[in-house]
């Protein structure tokens, strides 16, 4: 009698613990909860309600961290603007006009007219050397002349006449006048130096009047036109765009040492800041198109994967943060910006490279649901043991296996 009681007392211990183990997979199954399966045993006792902790907010609300990533999330938009295709350049400003004024003779310096960042107009007197020897020999010639024009033949006075001339324009040739309107850089001499021929006396050169020589790669070349709008950023002045033209073209390229052929071109600068001095560094574009209607979006938004490929990921929903990638052309439009084309249109958003991978983190762990100690849910891609979910299921007409078991066998009959 008392084998029998102990019997039945077992039976049903083990009725309740199948039907216990096959309720909680029931329950499990059917929860729509997008959970991922990093939460240990432990941390789910520590807080579980009813044992004097609160829940977090993210086991109160499931989708908390998606809606949290959802506020967080800077989102760009694609926006449509005007463009023009462009070729890129860079180098260094220079004076339009320089020029290192000497003597074209010898002689002592007998005065000296400039100095240091003085501005000079053009035609103005630099400097004057000094030439009482031909002083002399004019005054002679001059009293000759009067003497001959009184008494002496027409034919000595035309030659008397004739060297005079010669040494009025020699006497040209003691004086330095300015060529052009511009600012005294140099003067390495002082009044009363003797100075050779050809030797430095003062450099002036265009302040504000700048221009550049840049090196345009060969396969840039054919497009560039004298005459184009050129727009160009300082490094001293990086949000001040100048403007300027392409002025000319050179006739012949130079081989660099990485085997490129680059060539020369000219551009002039209008209305350059004071504050950008000759040999100040630049980079910039050349418009070598009409403008024309396209697409931008923010530098941030675009997950570069060639010089002119890239990945945009388009927001699909914002309750909960949904993302889709997207294949994009790309190129430079700014500094801060890219042009785009492929399937966009205006409007369109998007969010940054970053978020887009840790959103889509989120959304394949809601797919996969979670798993539990020896237990793999349907659709989960975790659990401890591999092989077809659906094995898992309880059978149509028997219970659950116990949750405490080891796990079906295979087609062999042994454990997996």
């Amino acid at each position: 009698m008392r084998r029998r009681t102990v019997i039945i007392i077992i039976s049903v211990l083990a009725i309740v613990i199948l039907g216990g183990g096959t309720g909680a997979y029931i329950l499990i199954s059917q929860a729509n909860v997008p959970l991922t399966g990093a939460a240990s045993d432990q941390s789910t006792d520590r807080n579980r309600p009813g044992d004097g902790a609160e829940p977090t907010s993210d086991q109160a609300n499931p989708t908390a961290r998606q809606l949290s990533l959802a506020q967080d999330t800077a989102i760009y938009q694609v926006q449509a603007a005007s463009a023009r295709q462009e070729v890129e350049i860079s180098g260094n400003v220079q004076p339009r006009e320089s020029r290192n004024y000497s003597f074209s003779l010898a002689g002592s310096l007998e005065s000296l007219e400039v100095r240091e960042q003085q501005w000079i107009d053009q035609g103005d007197l630099i400097a004057r050397l000094d030439n009482s020897e031909l002083s002399y020999q004019i005054a002679e010639l001059e009293y000759q002349i009067e003497q001959e024009a009184i008494s002496g033949s027409p034919r000595k006075l035309a030659l008397l006449r004739s060297q005079l001339a010669l040494l009025e324009e020699k006497r040209t040739n003691y004086r330095l006048y300015a060529g052009f309107s511009g600012l005294v850089v140099e003067v390495p001499v002082e009044s009363g130096d003797t100075v050779e021929k050809g030797g430095t006396i003062a450099r002036i050169i265009t302040r504000h009047d700048l221009m550049a020589t840049v090196s345009v790669d060969e396969l840039d070349v054919p497009r560039i036109k004298p005459g184009q709008e050129v727009r160009v950023y300082f490094d001293a002045l990086e949000d001040t765009p100048v403007y300027g033209a392409v002025l000319e073209i050179a006739q012949e390229g130079t081989v660099t040492g990485n085997g490129y052929t680059v060539v020369d071109v000219d551009i002039s600068l209008d209305q350059v800041p004071e504050s950008i001095l000759p040999g100040f560094s630049f980079s910039g574009s050349v418009f070598v198109s009409a403008e024309e209607q396209a697409l931008i979006v923010d530098k941030r938004a675009v997950q570069s994967l060639t010089e002119d490929r890239g990945i945009l990921y388009q927001v699909v929903s914002q309750d909960p943060l949904r993302v889709s990638p997207l294949p994009v052309e790309i190129q430079e439009h700014s500094l801060l910006e890219y042009q785009i084309s492929g399937e966009v249109q205006d409007g369109l958003q998007v969010v940054s490279a970053a978020a887009a991978e840790e959103v889509m983190s989120q959304q394949t762990s809601a797919q996969n649901g979670f798993s539990l100690p020896g237990l793999r849910l349907p659709g989960s891609g975790q659990g401890s043991r591999g092989g077809d979910p659906s094995r898992f299921a309880p059978p149509a007409d028997g219970p659950a296996p116990p949750s405490g078991s080891s796990g079906p066998t295979g087609p062999s009959g042994t454990r997996n």
